[in-house]
């Protein structure tokens, strides 16, 4: 089905000339005119919204006009036989921070599939659906609590005898972090995300931190 948003102004510019007007040249002209908001149109409504079908950067000479995506993010080319890397901003223009579609983005959260995929393709690593296992899996941990607990339900909280509790009441609790989420990862992807383990950590938790839900914690695993 056609999105409402699809129009091709070389076609709307010959539909809203009157049929005695179209000439070459004034078609032309007109199309000419109507550039520009094809353009803007493309940038928004296919790149920005569907998802940036630009080819990954690499080194070779580009014309003016190519796009490429080069450090997740979509750039294009600013001359003719533009032969540097994107990061040279006199050559390149930064049109899209993110390659992903927003359409995408919006459905993007915290659970175990859907994580896993946006994962997966963040990294450029292959995404399986289960019982296969993805590149970048995820294991939740099971959470163990040794103090008395009141929860939502009955199966949430803890029991109550004659005598004794499941668990003890304290006065006062002192709770560590408890790790409930792993994300596996592949170490060869791993250790190309930068020069130290702190640092592709941070690239890592850097995706996962708008997607993982506030107050679970979570580490990082290689294999």
């Amino acid at each position: 089905m056609p999105d409402l948003y699809d129009i091709n102004f070389d076609n709307q510019v010959q539909d809203l000339i009157p049929p005695d007007k179209r000439t070459t040249n004034f078609v032309t002209l007109l199309q000419s005119v109507a550039k520009p908001l094809q353009y803007v149109r493309d940038l928004i409504f296919d790149s920005y919204k569907k998802g940036a079908t630009a080819p990954d950067y690499v080194a070779g000479v580009y014309a003016k006009y190519d796009q490429v995506v080069y450090n997740k993010s979509v750039y294009e080319s600013l001359v003719d036989g533009n032969n540097v890397a994107p990061s040279d901003l006199t050559k390149w223009k930064l049109i899209q921070a993110n390659f992903i579609g927003v359409d995408e983005r919006i459905l993007y959260n915290g659970g175990k599939l859907i994580l896993e995929y946006a994962l997966n393709k963040w990294f450029d690593t292959t995404f399986l659906q289960p019982p296969l296992v993805s590149d970048i899996y995820l294991t939740t941990n099971p959470t163990l609590l040794s103090v008395f607990r009141v929860g939502y339900s009955e199966d949430e909280s803890s029991s109550v005898a004659d005598f004794a509790s499941s668990e003890n009441v304290f006065n006062d609790y002192l709770f560590t972090p408890s790790i409930g989420l792993t994300i596996n990862i592949p170490v060869a992807v791993f250790n190309a995300l930068g020069a130290d383990d702190a640092t592709r950590e941070a690239v890592v938790r850097n995706f996962a931190d708008k997607y993982v839900i506030t107050g679970v914690f979570y580490d990082i695993q290689t294999y």
